[in-house]
């Protein structure tokens, strides 16, 4: 017999409220958060997938960490009946030079204490996180609901900019009630640009790698460079010259990956680096 959860997640399928059980044909990020206390203030994907960066998940400001092994986990959730703007886990992520991303659906198993909360919703930056994705009741237990699924519209389909994906949970039953995500994936491919307009970017130079205090930036075309951090927030801008070397200064830039991007007249060049 089907167990009470299921039953809930079943009928939730036919209000037709976002959730989904379709197939979907490719893994494309994968937060595992294995070996992680749960009170990370931020963690990272298990893999950075070709032609995307994507960011590690935090919470919002409205919640605590809390500690949770092999989890994102959080205190301080919202008692009302509806999400409180700042409780929530979000997880973002952009598409690199001439690449596109189509985002099919959204995975993850979760667990609440006692006292948390009693349901969730999925909002998104493509309309500065205003409507529901999906939401559904949490059954009042402290089982882990596994494989719960959103199926993402035609908006995602073909992404050509950062998104962003909010995870809101409210209805807590405590404030010190906590609520946990394991094994969060997120399915979908990364269109990459055809081979033709690849080739005809000119061949970006970027060392030493991995960067020490010092990065040299060389192109033979002009441009304008671009450095984002692993949040997707550009640090950097600054023109580069045909054929001048630019020396950087990042001896004071956190340790972690970059990714730089130079903006040519009709084509964009990508790399990536590592800062010690």
């Amino acid at each position: 017999m089907p167990t009470s959860d299921a039953l809930a997640r079943r009928a939730l399928l036919l209000l037709g409220l976002g959730l989904s059980t379709r197939a979907t044909q490719a893994q494309l990020v994968t937060f595992s958060f294995a070996n992680a206390s749960g009170a990370e203030v931020q963690l990272p994907p298990d893999a950075q997938p070709a032609g995307a960066l994507v960011a590690p998940m935090t919470r919002g400001p409205g919640v605590a960490v809390s500690l949770a092994s092999n989890s994102i986990s959080a205190t301080g959730w919202t008692l009302a009946a509806a999400p409180d703007t700042a409780d929530y886990f979000a997880l973002r992520l952009q598409p690199l030079a001439a690449a596109r991303l189509r985002l099919d659906s959204l995975r993850f198993d979760e667990r609440r204490s006692g006292s948390g909360i009693r349901a969730w919703a999925l909002r998104s930056s493509l309309d500065g996180f205003s409507a529901d994705l999906a939401a559904a009741p949490v059954p009042d237990n402290t089982d882990t609901r596994t494989d719960w699924q959103v199926a993402l519209p035609a908006a995602f389909a073909s992404l050509a900019g950062p998104v962003e994906f909010r995870l809101y949970g409210y209805g807590a039953e405590q404030g010190s009630g906590t609520w946990r995500l394991h094994n969060v994936r997120l399915y979908g491919a990364v269109r990459l640009a055809s081979a033709s307009r690849q080739a005809a970017a000119p061949q970006l130079a970027v060392y030493p790698l991995p960067a020490g205090p010092h990065l040299t930036v060389s192109s033979p075309a002009a441009g304008i460079m671009t450095v984002f951090d692993a949040q997707g927030r550009a640090v950097l801008r600054a023109p580069v010259l045909a054929q001048q070397p630019l020396r950087l200064d990042v001896r004071h830039w956190p340790a972690g990956l970059y990714v730089l991007q130079l903006q040519l007249r009709e084509s964009r060049s990508t790399q990536r680096f590592n800062k010690l």
